[in-house]
């Protein structure tokens, strides 16, 4: 009889199909080793990759597990919500002939070496991010799906949407596309009419990215007016 093994993780699946040995109805006797191993080996696979490799793999099995005797098929699954700390909830589910025989909740203990970009001192909210304040490492971290960053390319001219501490990773939720004008900005308004162009100086009321109008205030005149972000510093108005 064919048997599957199918891994779902953070919503990817693998599957694993064969009639060899390998893949063969271990003995009731021989069941819980079988599982704790086959739930090892996939998460080796799943978090392996050019970037980083597994330092370890845990799993703890119910006290309570029942060997199963009869099965063509069992579906190893862990939400992207069933993360705490190095700690993962696995969900199994054993079936024969498409019907389910066997639930069961599982723990395990996952460590990573991979390279992550640090913060190599404490950064303050709203601050950029630059070759001054972050650094690629080669660190021991738990699982975190997408949210750790390796390269400094996407960290680069980002910014700090809370403070930092030195020696923390930087994750994708703790930073942002910094805004091209904000609030209390001076910039250049550029008054255009056909091929006429006027430029002044005003103060920006709105924070925003570009193509967005926000208020700007003229600083001779005190009077606000709506203009249309292009650049950083930089807004237009037409008349």
């Amino acid at each position: 009889m064919r048997r599957f093994i199918t891994l779902s993780l953070l919503f990817i699946t693998i599957a694993f199909t064969g009639t060899g040995a390998a893949n063969r109805a271990p003995t009731v006797e021989d069941f819980a080793g079988w599982l704790k191993s086959s739930i090892e080996n996939n998460l080796f696979d799943q978090y392996t990759s050019e970037s980083q490799v597994v330092e370890s793999v845990v799993v703890t099995l119910p006290k309570n597990l029942m060997a199963v005797k009869e099965y063509d098929s069992v579906t190893i699954s862990v939400p992207r919500q069933h993360f705490s700390g190095d700690r993962m909830f696995v969900s199994v589910m054993v079936k024969n002939e498409s019907k389910v025989v066997s639930r069961m909740n599982v723990i395990a203990s996952i460590r990573l070496i991979s390279q992550v970009v640090v913060a190599t001192r404490d950064v303050k909210r709203g601050e950029i991010l630059s070759l001054n304040n972050v650094v690629v490492e080669t660190k021991s971290i738990p699982p975190s799906g997408n949210k750790v960053i390796d390269n400094l390319d996407e960290v680069i001219g980002r910014e700090a949407s809370r403070n930092i501490p030195r020696g923390a990773t930087i994750r994708r939720d703790r930073i942002i596309t910094p805004n091209m004008v904000s609030t209390g900005d001076m910039v250049t308004v550029v008054a255009q009419r056909g091929g006429l162009h006027i430029t002044s100086v005003a103060k920006a009321k709105q924070d925003g990215d570009v193509g967005d109008w926000i208020r700007v205030m003229n600083t001779e005149s005190k009077r606000t007016f709506n203009a249309k972000i292009t650049g950083p510093g930089s807004v237009m108005v037409e008349f």
